[in-house]
């Protein structure tokens, strides 16, 4: 019987642990030219190198987005098309998001 107690808190301890959901973080310029698209590249960089998960770089800066030009990217897709094709974005990630060392990128559009 202590078997099926131990088996039953185990799975109810499985059960009520939060699923790993991710984080956010927000870099938003006290001016234009303050850096703020570097330190994004650079905080970008160190996560996805220090945590070994999955990061994602997302330029919304719709006026001048530096991240595409910082990396030398040339992307097919930017970040208005990942939103445009929310249906299927599992789909077409591969397509939308540019792979640059160990994180990827949405750029902003041009």
């Amino acid at each position: 019987m202590r078997f099926l107690h131990d088996a039953l808190a185990k799975r109810k301890a499985a059960r009520s642990k939060p699923a790993d959901q991710g984080q956010l973080s927000c870099i938003l310029p006290a001016k234009a030219g303050s850096g703020a698209s570097t330190m994004a590249l650079h905080l970008a960089s160190g996560v996805a190198r220090t945590s070994r998960k999955k990061t994602l770089l997302v330029d919304y800066d719709f006026h001048c987005g530096m991240a595409a030009f910082r990396l030398r990217l040339q992307p097919d897709f930017t970040f208005v098309d990942a939103l445009s094709r929310a249906g299927d974005i599992d789909d077409m990630w591969e397509k939308l998001a540019y792979r640059w060392k160990h994180f990827d990128v949405l750029a902003a559009p041009q």
